[in-house]
């Protein structure tokens, strides 16, 4: 799961042929990395699928990889981790936020900024107005616990 921006973005003119993808190559030892490279299209068509709401396409994306490439089988998010309703998340709800922004990470471990923003504003287009529409994984009253 990406940004849509990250794959295709027409107002800058950003049409990658490819992304590569940094991995963990043993899960005992998170120092040892390598990386995955992903072609975009095949045969002429994007491979990723869009992302929409209610309002339309959002900056969200997803490829499918085929496991036996990724070394280890990793934990993979599922639906069980993400919030079920928006309608639970009020506003000032702790959330947490989970990526590689602008390929910032932890140098030895190759690990993800986690950051915790709070939520602002119910809508959604509201939100694509201003060019924020990631996915936020959302922690309820009383955290269950995690799987990844």
């Amino acid at each position: 799961m990406t940004s849509r921006h990250v794959l295709i973005d027409e107002p800058s003119e950003h049409f990658p042929d490819r992304i590569e993808i940094e991995l963990h190559a043993d899960e005992a030892d998170l120092s040892r990395a390598s990386v995955l490279s992903v072609l975009l299209h095949e045969q002429g068509r994007a491979v990723w699928r869009q992302a929409s709401d209610s309002g339309g396409e959002i900056d969200v994306a997803v490829i499918p990889l085929e496991r036996d490439k990724l070394g280890f089988a990793p934990p993979a998010f599922t639906p069980a981790s993400l919030q079920d309703s928006l309608g639970e998340v009020d506003v000032g709800t702790p959330l947490l936020v989970v990526g590689f922004p602008l390929g910032f990470h932890d140098s030895r471990f190759h690990l993800p900024v986690a950051r915790q923003p709070r939520w602002r504003r119910r809508s959604a287009r509201a939100s694509r107005a201003r060019g924020c529409s990631s996915p936020m994984p959302a922690r309820t009253a009383a955290p269950a616990a995690r799987r990844w």
